[in-house]
């Protein structure tokens, strides 16, 4: 297993990476790390603003990051071929598109929105209210997607 350093001074959506990184690759991808990102909410990584930085240290050894340094693990190592693929996946990402998990917790929190507002005047639920209400909750419960 090789780790693979890329530089890419852009912003990820992390999950949405994994996700076209696995669809592409399937499951040979052991590890990905943010070392040259910062955090900037649940579903945005953005390149930190210093040229490099210390991010933490082994047997005295500090490990200094890039500015936008991605470290990739894989197993079994890709083949030039398949570096090339990942480079264009990571050149053409797009924070913005999201995984289909990601999209459903988005029509989730539209969805309780929708049933928040119905069960303030109980009186005036529908089938179709009821009916998204049994899909979130189970939806909730299972973890699934209905």
């Amino acid at each position: 297993m090789t780790t693979l350093i890329k530089i890419h001074e852009k912003p990820f959506n992390p999950d949405g990476l994994l996700f076209e990184i696995q669809q592409t690759f399937g499951l040979p991808l052991t590890g990905l790390g943010w070392a040259g990102f910062n955090n900037a909410g649940p579903r945005l990584y953005v390149p930190f603003p210093e040229t490099s930085k210390k991010i933490g240290e082994q047997n005295n050894i500090p490990d200094i990051a890039l500015k936008g340094e991605l470290r990739l693990d894989f197993d079994p190592d890709l083949i030039p071929a398949d570096e090339a693929i990942l480079d264009t996946i990571l050149d053409d990402h797009l924070p913005s598109n999201l995984t289909p998990e990601q999209q459903r917790e988005n029509q989730d929190d539209d969805d309780l929105v929708i049933l928040r507002a119905a069960f303030d005047n109980p009186a005036n639920l529908t089938d179709a209210d009821l009916k998204l209400m049994l899909r979130v909750l189970l939806r909730f419960v299972d973890g699934q997607d209905i």
